[in-house]
């Protein structure tokens, strides 16, 4: 047995004895040449915590590891302490070249904000922060990752180190951008069948103007020109030009892609829009449309122009549904209303032939057409634009004739 002389001069030494299903820590003190004071102190729990301790971090590390996930650990200082095999493969370096060096030196510099921010949210907040960001792996393969990073405290209280996972989102990302693509071309297709409206509806304000320029033209050759007719003749032609701007505007709108933004929406100001959009085809086709809006309505939340699209379907499906009745009965009734208080229902009724029973499940779903040249993507496209609003839409047999589509929109907060 070997004593150490501490501070107070006397001298001690311990060691740790191990019993049945127990564990002990001696401590023998030397007081003088011919006194010795034992002390023997049971350590089992404080042991099988250390174990208990090494054993949950071996675990830890094993189910790590086998993660395809990118698991790492750094400082707040953004010093690397842990990565893990997949972290190590999609960088293309091992453990040994990464940990102790910073984490942004293995980012883009366009993504060093991103990186700082959320680091930065988690140190301020102590909770989840979560982003995403396309990065280029080792292999040169571009890849979209969400990252989510989240605080590890020390005993006070304070970060001690930054845990972030990154997980590998591509094929999530390649379906979102082919379900725009697919809206996209469903809202041109749309567009295209209003080729005939279009031209009516530039054309006509385009005429006037050239009516009234060569009215104008012969008014200012007569000595005094009157003054107040020419204010008129401009009036008229200011007004045309702002519904010819308006026409090409919601054409714009409606063939540009885009990314969805929600805003908060007046509905029945949006519904009365499209009506004036579809109006002179409505007129070439014989049908009435009829608005019955509720008034006081509260502002919905959405994206404007998606949702014009799923008006603009409903319309037209409406309208085609009437096509071979008599045009006095061609009538399609749009209404709003306000449910229960949280949300607003769209409803678009026709008088047409109506649908089957056995065929109202399938209507919503892709490539299902009832008309000889649908392309049965109209009806699904519009679910999942409702679907992406937090809303929902289905339709009805009407009890004298027809159906009615109706959708949901949440109550702006």
């Amino acid at each position: 047995m070997v004593f150490k002389t501490g501070r107070t001069g006397l001298t001690q030494c311990s060691l740790v004895i191990g019993g049945k299903n127990r564990c002990y820590e001696a401590r023998v003190v030397r007081c003088g040449l011919d006194k010795v004071l034992s002390l023997i102190r049971d350590i089992t729990e404080q042991k099988q915590t250390e174990e208990a301790l090494r054993l949950g971090e071996e675990r830890y590390r094993e189910v790590v590891e086998s993660q395809t996930d990118l698991v790492s650990r750094h400082q707040p200082d953004l010093t690397l302490t842990f990565a893990n095999e997949a972290f190590c493969r999609f960088f293309g370096r091992p453990r040994s070249e990464l940990v102790g060096r910073k984490l942004l030196e293995f980012f883009p510099v366009a993504l060093h904000a991103t990186v700082l921010s959320g680091v930065a949210e988690v140190l301020a907040s102590r909770r989840l922060a979560s982003w995403e960001q396309m990065l280029t792996s080792q292999g040169g393969n571009p890849r979209w990752l969400q990252w989510t990073n989240h605080a590890i405290l020390d005993p006070k209280g304070e970060v001690k180190e930054i845990q972030g996972i990154g997980k590998d989102i591509t094929d999530r990302k390649r379906a979102e951008e082919a379900r725009q693509n697919l809206i996209h071309v469903s809202r041109l297709a749309v567009v295209g069948e209003f080729t005939a409206t279009i031209a009516h509806e530039i054309n006509q304000p385009l005429n006037a103007i050239l009516a009234n320029t060569e009215a104008a033209r012969n008014l200012i050759s007569q000595s005094p020109p009157p003054t107040e007719e020419l204010r008129a003749i401009l009036a008229d032609v200011y007004q045309d030009v702002l519904r010819s701007r308006e026409t090409i505007r919601s054409m714009r709108s409606l063939s540009q892609r885009r990314e969805m933004e929600m805003h908060l929406l007046d509905l029945n100001s949006l519904i009365q829009e499209v009506v004036h959009l579809v109006g002179s085809d409505a007129a070439r086709r014989r049908v009435q449309i009829r608005t019955e809006l509720a008034l006081d309505l509260p502002q919905g939340r959405g994206d404007p122009i998606h949702i014009q699209h799923v008006l603009l379907n409903l319309i037209l499906n409406g309208m085609d549904a009437m096509s071979d009745i008599d045009e006095t009965e061609r009538l399609l009734i749009i209404t709003t209303e306000l449910r229960s208080g949280l949300e607003l229902v769209v409803g678009v009724k026709d008088a047409g032939h109506g649908i089957q029973p056995e065929t109202m499940p399938q209507v919503f779903k892709s490539f299902f057409s009832t008309k000889p040249s649908g392309m049965g993507l109209g009806l699904s496209i519009s679910r999942t634009i409702v679907n992406l609003h937090g809303g929902r839409i289905w339709v009805e047999r009407n009890p004298e004739r027809g159906v009615t589509f109706r959708f949901t929109l949440p109550r702006a907060t």
